[in-house]
């Protein structure tokens, strides 16, 4: 298995998420992302590299290690304040979606690597009743090259 990199295993969730009809990456990095403003927050995510950990012990700086690294993508959908039941199914139809993209088998994404959905770990509707704020996790198989 070629080498590739956390940053481009980033991007390449990043643009599979942004397939998705109406969803847009959004300005702030992962850790900032709550602070996008309301006016664009609509369907907006962002991918963080939460953590990379090597799969075995032994390593060889010559053919680099088998990693498993975590993402989540974080994602804003507005709900409607006199249809915030309709919009919570949408919400959780728009994550479904968000998933499948994540999960397709293309080339694209892909290559040199495994991706595996791990679970939702976040699904939260601010206190204002505005917002759903959901998280998705994947985890990525690949090589890190070492040298």
């Amino acid at each position: 298995m070629a080498h590739v990199t956390v940053s481009t295993l980033r991007t390449r969730l990043a643009t599979a998420a942004a397939t998705v009809t109406g969803f847009t990456e959004g300005k702030q990095p992962y850790t900032a992302f709550l602070r996008d403003p309301a006016t664009v927050a609509h369907k907006r995510f962002a991918v963080g590299a939460i953590s990379s950990s090597p799969v075995q012990d032994r390593q060889r700086a010559s053919d680099g290690t088998p990693v498993r690294s975590t993402f989540r993508i974080a994602f804003y959908f507005r709900m409607r304040p006199k249809d915030q039941i309709a919009d919570y199914g949408l919400a959780l139809d728009a994550e479904h979606a968000l998933i499948k993209a994540c999960m397709a088998q293309t080339a694209t994404l892909l290559t040199n690597t495994q991706i595996v959905f791990s679970g939702t770990p976040r699904r939260e509707i601010d206190t204002a009743g505005e917002w759903f704020l959901g998280e998705l996790e994947f985890i990525c198989l690949h090589t890190m090259a070492l040298s």
